[in-house]
């Protein structure tokens, strides 16, 4: 793939990005996140540690933030990065509670990329529900942000 991520300086090289999935089932309800993640951003473990991003010359992962934090001139003519994330759910909902559902699985992308949603990126959540289970709007959004964050992690290992 040409997806990569971490290319916010273009002294380093970027990581591999790529496509990940992620999938919860209890009692019937299921859902499934999908993401193809070409970030300018770096990509977070659950701890908050750098797993895929920049890369020095030497291979050695180096934090954006960091990077940013003493003061190193970003690239400014990032153009074709996107994260795109589809959570789709066994379960009924209405277009407007889709779209709150989108809106609270963001913050998986937000845990998982840093920085993440910048003028250079593109990226963006859909949800979607087949409508075979009932299911509250609240549970379906907690669980569809973890599994963002891990199909995000999955997609560059």
């Amino acid at each position: 793939t040409a997806a990569t991520v971490g290319k916010l300086f273009p002294q380093y090289l970027p990581s591999r990005g790529g496509w990940g999935v992620a999938t919860y089932q209890h009692e019937g309800l299921e859902v499934l996140a999908c993401a193809a993640v070409n970030a300018v951003g770096e990509i977070l473990n659950p701890q908050g540690q750098v797993i895929a991003g920049a890369r020095n010359t030497a291979g050695e992962l180096v934090s954006m933030t960091e990077a940013i934090l003493q003061g190193q001139q970003i690239q400014t003519d990032l153009q074709t990065n996107t994260t795109l994330v589809t959570v789709i759910s066994n379960a009924t909902f209405d277009k407007s509670t889709l779209s709150r559902i989108a809106k609270v699985a963001a913050t998986g992308m937000a845990r998982a990329i840093s920085p993440c949603f910048t003028l250079f990126d593109g990226d963006i959540v859909f949800a979607a529900a087949t409508g075979e289970q009932q299911a509250d709007e609240t549970e379906v959004s907690v669980i569809a942000a973890s599994l963002v964050q891990e199909a995000i992690i999955n997609a560059v290992k």
